[in-house]
């Protein structure tokens, strides 16, 4: 599934910057990637989507982090 840190942090109820630090611990695990940018009319930055399962488990006790389904 594609979604951005927007989608994120809406869907959350969450900050922005919380729902970045979020994608940042899963692009670093391996569960999400990058999957391009959608650069909208005029000047700024580019919007960065992101791919990732729709489930991922996460296991405090040893840090482990396991998506689960299809990207």
């Amino acid at each position: 599934m594609k979604v951005t840190c927007k989608e994120i942090s809406e869907l959350f109820g969450v900050d922005y910057l919380q729902a970045s630090g979020l994608l940042k611990i899963l692009i670093k695990s391996g569960v999400c990637e990058i999957s391009g940018e959608n650069r909208s009319s005029g000047r700024g930055r580019p919007t960065v989507e992101y791919k990732l399962p729709r489930s991922v488990t996460i296991d405090f006790s040893s840090g482990k982090i396991d998506g689960i389904g299809e990207c």
